[in-house]
């Protein structure tokens, strides 16, 4: 997972990502192992690091998602989750605020807010920026966790 990193700081990350997380969180459920396969490594340091700043578990509901797994779901054609950028992680409400703001301080800039759920990527091939669902903007999300 050095994704760019130096030396220390991917060990650093390495080591956090052992301690929050299995590889097969991160799995589409048709393909074991497609997690550590395809996730993009920066991606996925960025997720580690928000849940290292929010000190709390984070569940990962979806991360990478095959072709049919995605049609399964509903995703769309683009996805980022086809491509390893995103993570939707559950929230039940309680601590959405805290998950929210460690994933924009860890990097994010494309927050999708549902009622269970946080999307989170930082898919290079499309707008920057943004959030959608429950806040029409970045800035209306940042601040909502302020």
């Amino acid at each position: 997972m050095n994704g760019g990193y130096s030396d220390q700081e991917a060990q650093l990350l390495a080591e956090l990502f052992e301690k929050y997380f299995d590889f097969k969180e991160f799995d589409s459920p048709d393909i074991p192992g497609s997690g550590r396969k395809f996730m993009q490594p920066k991606s996925l340091a960025k997720y580690v690091r928000a849940r290292h700043l929010a000190q709390i578990p984070f569940k990962v509901n979806s991360a990478y998602r095959s072709e049919s797994h995605n049609k399964k779901v509903g995703g769309v054609l683009n996805s980022s989750h086809r491509k390893g950028f995103a993570f939707d992680t559950s929230t039940r409400g309680k601590d959405e605020k805290k998950i929210i703001k460690a994933l924009i301080d860890a990097g994010f800039n494309r927050i999708g807010v549902y009622q269970t759920f946080i999307h989170a990527d930082d898919d290079p091939d499309l707008p920057q920026n943004v959030a959608w669902n429950r806040f029409t903007s970045l800035n209306a999300v940042k601040n909502f966790v302020a």
